[in-house]
């Protein structure tokens, strides 16, 4: 499904934004292919991202990542196919050996990604099918894996790979890996939260007016920056799943819950530069 105007959302798993939404590690300026680019020399990459290396890192549930264009092949279109992205945890900082962790949680397997052609520096985002329970008290391990790339030398942006926090292989069905990629990449992700149940009338950037909150059949909000009028809303449960979805009206836009049962919401409008999230409860 294509949804325009909902911060660029292509092929159901793909959108570009300019910033990391909430935890993230940034700063990089390394540019590799091995990532999302290359398949003679890493079709599948392992990297581990400890908390310590994360700023805002807390607990919650993994709904969407976040990656960084690089110097090289993002302007062109990028299309990978057989896309894995698994997601694990360790109580390693770094990698001992050469070996791929195992036993992790596949959280997206599409038969294609497709990335438009970007600028430096800028943020692109995948959403994932199934949220991943992330412990701030340990490292996260990361796995990316597909099988054929359109623009071998497409780059993403990081920094040294000392510690050793990044393994590759050509082979995804490799066991073990190359732990000489010179870049560990930047890497941001969203979670689902406490803050949802505790919270719901929080923003994270304010520019919705909702009400009434709580609600029973229908809820309306309407939006401070006029200037975001005509784009796409999207509204989900607290297990990540979009339950409505429609175009943003020029002055108030009106909800029909009626569908839905009693419990927590949070309502999306996304632009290139800005993201505004509202919490609201159906009862």
């Amino acid at each position: 499904m294509w949804i325009p105007g909902l911060c660029l959302l292509f092929s159901s798993v793909f959108m570009t934004c300019l910033h990391a939404q909430q935890i993230s590690k940034s700063g990089g300026t390394s540019n590799s292919t091995f990532l999302l680019g290359s398949t003679a020399y890493a079709r599948k990459s392992q990297l581990l991202y400890p908390a310590a290396s994360l700023t805002n890192e807390h607990n919650g549930k993994i709904n969407r990542i976040y990656f960084k264009y690089g110097s090289t092949g993002t302007n062109n279109q990028q299309t990978v196919s057989n896309l894995k992205i698994k997601f694990g945890h360790t109580s390693d900082v770094s990698f001992s050996g050469n070996s791929f962790y195992t036993d992790l949680v596949t959280v997206l397997d599409s038969a294609s990604l497709t990335i438009p052609a970007k600028d430096t520096e800028a943020w692109f985002s995948i959403p994932v099918d199934t949220l991943f329970e992330y412990d701030v008290a340990r490292t996260l391990i990361l796995q990316i894996s597909f099988q054929t790339s359109t623009v071998a030398n497409w780059g993403t942006l990081g920094t040294t790979n000392t510690p050793v926090r990044k393994i590759i292989s050509s082979d995804t069905g490799a066991v073990s890996g190359d732990g000489t990629s010179s870049t560990w990449q930047d890497f941001g992700f969203d979670v689902l939260d406490q803050v949802l149940a505790t919270a719901p009338q929080i923003s994270s950037q304010t520019g919705i007016n909702l009400f009434p909150n709580p609600a029973s059949d229908k809820i309306s909000f309407n939006l401070t920056d006029q200037n975001l009028s005509r784009k796409q809303y999207m509204v989900y449960n607290l297990q990540g799943q979009t339950v409505l979805n429609g175009t943003v009206e020029e002055f108030t836009t009106e909800l029909d819950l009626r569908s839905l049962p009693t419990a927590t919401y949070f309502l999306e409008v996304m632009e290139e530069s800005r993201t505004h999230r509202r919490y609201f409860v159906k009862r």
